[in-house]
């Protein structure tokens, strides 16, 4: 299907370049023999002059011999000739298809997306394009002609997948399943097919295995999942927010009033203020309930400015210090001094990181370091802040929810504090990730777009 078809001729598809060779080189044989036909003549007829009788007339014979013997090997060679010359044209031609045909396959397969593995009968790799080595995380060095189960030692799924292929006990399309990756990238999700390898009669002769990276559209349908999950959460909590906040006030307004009078009446005794306290501050821990369910359904857009993440994050550390002292956390802050301003709003973005910072000193009961540092060079004009502990880190199955709203581990918690930082950095064209191992801590990571002009100065 690479090859182009070939020019007809009078003569079908033999070139106009191979006829006029042979009519040449036919040519050339018939001159040939007419020179020494004239030749051969010219001696016998000398032989043949007068005086030498009836004798003269078996030179004559002997010459006429001589050229049909001589006509035929050379119109011999040169048959031979132009057989070699077509036939060595030919080889040449086909070897130059042969190596176009292979070398465009290759370009194709290096440039798809996907990765392409193939094995043969025996369960040998014997091909991996440049998106299969990467996919799947192999070494270029130490696979082809290898087995699979050596080559794929880590992966138990997609070798268990191609064992049913080699085995011809069935094939799969399209499997979702999920890859180790790079401790920055976190894991990969892959989608893989497997069918089988055929030849030009029809017979089975290996197993093609093909695989495709959907991180990007897996981390798009869970954005999507959680967009709706936050509209109809966000409609639920409008509704339930404004129904608490106008008794809330009216009591707390009334209890006010009460204490007013009772204080200008008498004293109060003791065990009385304390209770009228108390009833005070669980209504103000009510209506910051409240608070952060309108916050929740009803976000304020950001006020873009120009805004210094790192004054932001020294009086973030100012308001938590007296925590991480009471939980003895030592705090690190690596804060570049000169790290491009970002497009945000101050106070919104303060409540990101407070919230992210004090997830992290609840996570380290018994102590620990926090590390809050800033990383000013990210392609694509964005800045990177880390904020990592060594608390007790995240199960796996948690980490997929931490971002919804009122999912929470910790006793007591309302799980609102990450889904509002997610919001808000979204809010402003950014973007937050979380990677945590059991026993070792957890890393926030968040995105936030340089402004203009710091964009430009980086480039």
């Amino acid at each position: 299907m690479f090859r182009s078809s070939p020019e007809r001729t009078l003569l079908g598809h033999i070139p106009v370049r191979h006829v006029l060779l042979v009519v040449l080189l036919l040519g050339l044989s018939v001159t040939a023999v007419l020179v020494l036909s004239l030749e051969r003549e010219k001696q016998a007829v000398e032989q043949a002059a007068p005086g030498h009788g009836a004798a003269g007339r078996s030179p004559l014979a002997r010459a006429r011999t001589d050229v049909i013997r001589t006509s035929g090997i050379l119109f011999g060679l040169a048959v031979v000739g132009v057989t070699a010359v077509i036939a060595y044209h030919n080889y040449r031609s086909v070897g130059q298809v042969l190596e176009r045909t292979k070398s465009h396959a290759r370009n194709i397969l290096e440039s798809i997306a996907s990765g392409v593995l193939t094995l043969d009968a025996r369960g040998r790799i014997t091909s991996v394009n440049a998106a299969g080595y990467r996919i799947l995380g192999l070494n270029p060095r130490h696979t082809l002609w290898r087995s699979y189960g050596e080559a794929l030692g880590l992966q138990p799924e997609i070798r268990e997948l191609l064992r049913m292929g080699v085995d011809d006990a069935g094939y799969v399309q399209d499997v979702e399943l999920a890859r180790p990756g790079d401790a920055s990238a976190g894991a990969l999700v892959i989608r893989v097919s497997t069918s089988a390898l055929r030849d030009l009669r029809g017979e089975t002769g290996g197993v093609v295995l093909l695989v495709r990276d959907c991180s990007e559209v897996a981390d798009l349908e869970s954005q999507l999942r959680h967009a709706d999950k936050m509209a109809s959460l966000g409609t639920l909590s409008a509704g339930l927010a404004h129904e608490l906040k106008n008794p809330l006030s009216a009591i707390d307004l009334n209890l006010h009033l009460l204490v007013e009078e009772l204080r200008a009446g008498q004293a109060l005794p003791q065990g009385a203020t304390e209770y009228l306290e108390v009833i005070q501050t669980e209504i103000r821990r009510l209506n910051a309930v409240a608070e952060n369910f309108l916050r929740l359904s009803r976000p304020a857009p950001p006020d873009l400015g120009p805004v210094d993440l790192g004054e932001v994050l020294r009086h973030v550390l100012t308001l938590v210090a007296r925590e991480a002292d009471d939980r003895k956390v030592e705090v690190r802050a690596d804060l570049v001094p000169a790290a491009p301003p970002v497009l945000g709003d101050e106070g919104q973005l303060c409540q990101v990181f407070l919230n992210v910072v004090l997830n992290a000193l609840q996570a380290m009961q018994g102590g620990g370091t926090l590390r809050v540092a800033i990383i000013s060079a990210m392609d694509g004009g964005r800045v990177e802040v880390q904020v990592a502990d060594t608390g007790i880190g995240i199960p796996p199955d948690d980490l997929e929810r931490i971002f919804d709203p009122y999912f929470t581990a910790r006793p007591g918690g309302l799980g609102l504090g990450l889904a509002i930082a997610k919001r808000i950095v979204e809010d402003h064209r950014g973007k937050i990730g979380v990677h945590s191992t059991l026993g070792v801590g957890t890393l926030v990571s968040i995105h936030l777009p340089m402004t203009a002009g710091a964009a430009e100065g980086k480039r």
